[in-house]
């Protein structure tokens, strides 16, 4: 396939040529667009650095240091999930994972021990957010960590 690319001097150039010109002066296919942030945070370094001087001074102690996230909601019920599995017979799912579909909603909450390299997670049906972190916190070292940190200062 060619394109005329000049009518007054009748250029025939083909596609193989216009992706050659466009890959060598940069132009992108799918890249047109980058997202930029309208947020600025001043001393966004310093808090950094901070962090990494904690994460120093606590490698050595006895207190564990350990990272916490809450993750997205999730609806449990008769919903498409991807993967493979070996059945004997079609499973009929919604195709759809409307909420007023749902059998009730679990949210996951994960705490990651740097130390130990060891996650926790723990899943909850808990609508108050910092209530249930604290749950999640304190099911964590009682039923985890108690035992892994025994001289432990902080979290007592």
């Amino acid at each position: 396939m060619t394109f005329l690319l000049s009518e007054k001097y009748n250029l025939l150039v083909s596609v193989t040529a216009i992706r050659k010109l466009l890959y060598k002066h940069k132009y992108s296919l799918r890249k047109a667009q980058k997202k930029q942030t309208m947020k600025t945070v001043k001393d966004k370094n310093a808090q950094f650095e901070n962090i990494a001087q904690f994460k120093s001074e606590y490698q050595s102690s006895d207190n564990p240091i350990i990272s916490i996230d809450t993750k997205k909601k999730e609806f449990i019920g008769n919903y498409y999930r991807p993967g493979h599995l070996y059945t004997r017979e079609e499973i009929h799912t919604y195709d759809h994972d409307f909420n007023n579909f749902a059998d009730g909603v679990v949210i996951p909450h994960g705490i990651y021990d740097i130390k130990k390299n060891i996650d926790y997670i723990n899943v909850g049906i808990s609508k108050d957010t910092s209530e249930f972190v604290c749950d999640s916190l304190r099911d964590w070292w009682y039923n985890e960590d108690l035992y892994n940190y025994p001289r432990t200062t902080l979290l007592d």
